[in-house]
């Protein structure tokens, strides 16, 4: 009678999602990415990243180094992603099928980043309620709400001024904010998404954002917010000097995501192929043209008494006065 033998500390037990999740976070390079991007605070944030996972069953079908590549954009921004605050989001999203995650930033977090800029006076975005008149300058593009609350919400105002005076608003009907949610919000109608639990705090964020990608004075921290969320905008006039994701590759070695091949290179061009040889072996080459000698190149005739004068190298000036 033979007895198997099961080698010591070997579980059948299968590590949950959450598991799977702490355990990329112990990893020292991915502790050292969070540290880089917010020094003492990384193990507060990284707490945070626990309890958004925690709490999302949708966002658990997400593979956690995603997951963790997402929160560290919004590190690198330094907005905490507790949904409680509003600053950002990790919201899980189906791509051809796969769970994946994606980080959101709200209102508050872009008002958050216009305030570390420094060029801001006031930034602000509310509600328009029934009852309330708005006035649109079409010229100026200046907004006035007048009257009062008397209903439901029908629109979204967004404002800013900044420190030289200028100042610049706009306003979306609901109906605009939800054709362009529909439009460029992929799984909004999911269960669990941001535009289900938070949707005038995200609709907020869509007035006010648009207003800011094409007026406000963009710092380096709101241009990489704007191109992280490319994907929900109709155009992408971004910037070309938005800087690259912020320790993505080192981030992607540590969670085991493999990165992009590179591009096989470009076959050399010799010189060779511009230069054809003819039979005999001389290469085809148009034999140079014969110097052309002027007329005053020959030598001067003895009986000539004008010194200098033939000499076309010697300026007018310099030459001698006829008597």
């Amino acid at each position: 009678m033979s007895t198997a033998l099961t080698p010591a500390g070997n579980s059948n037990k299968a590590l949950t999602p959450i598991d799977k999740l702490k355990s990329v976070l112990s990893a020292e390079s991915v502790k050292q990415q969070f540290e880089n991007a917010l020094g003492d605070a990384a193990p507060l944030f990284v707490a945070s990243i626990i309890d958004a996972y925690a709490g999302s069953k949708q966002l658990q079908l997400c593979a956690p180094a995603l997951v963790i590549a997402e929160a560290l954009k919004a590190a690198t921004l330094r907005l905490p992603i507790n949904r409680n605050l509003g600053f950002a989001y990790i919201v899980p999203r189906k791509e051809k099928g796969v769970p994946t995650p994606q980080m959101q930033i709200g209102w508050k977090g872009y008002v958050q980043l216009g305030q570390r800029s420094g060029q801001y006076r006031y930034i602000n975005a509310g509600p328009v309620f029934e009852g309330e008149t708005v006035h649109k300058d079409r010229l100026s593009g200046a907004v006035t709400i007048t009257g009062k609350e008397a209903g439901p919400v029908k629109g979204f105002f967004a404002y800013f001024k900044l420190l030289n005076g200028f100042e610049k608003a706009d306003y979306w009907s609901t109906a605009e904010v939800e054709a362009h949610r529909n439009q460029y919000v992929p799984g909004w109608d999911r269960a669990g998404s941001a535009w289900q639990t938070s949707p005038r705090a995200m609709a907020m964020k869509t007035v006010l954002s648009n207003l800011l990608r094409k007026y406000g004075v963009l710092s380096i921290e709101m241009q990489r917010a704007i191109s992280e969320e490319l994907g929900e905008w109709e155009d992408a006039d971004i910037p070309a000097t938005a800087p690259t994701r912020t320790g993505s590759e080192a981030l992607n070695a540590a969670v085991g995501i493999a990165p992009d091949p590179d591009p096989e290179p470009e076959p050399e061009v010799t010189d060779a192929e511009f230069d054809p040889v003819m039979p005999d072996g001389e290469p085809d080459s148009e034999p140079e043209p014969p110097k052309r000698t002027r007329k005053n190149d020959s030598p001067r005739p003895t009986w000539c008494r004008r010194d200098r004068c033939c000499d076309r190298s010697i300026s007018a000036a310099s030459a001698p006065t006829r008597p």
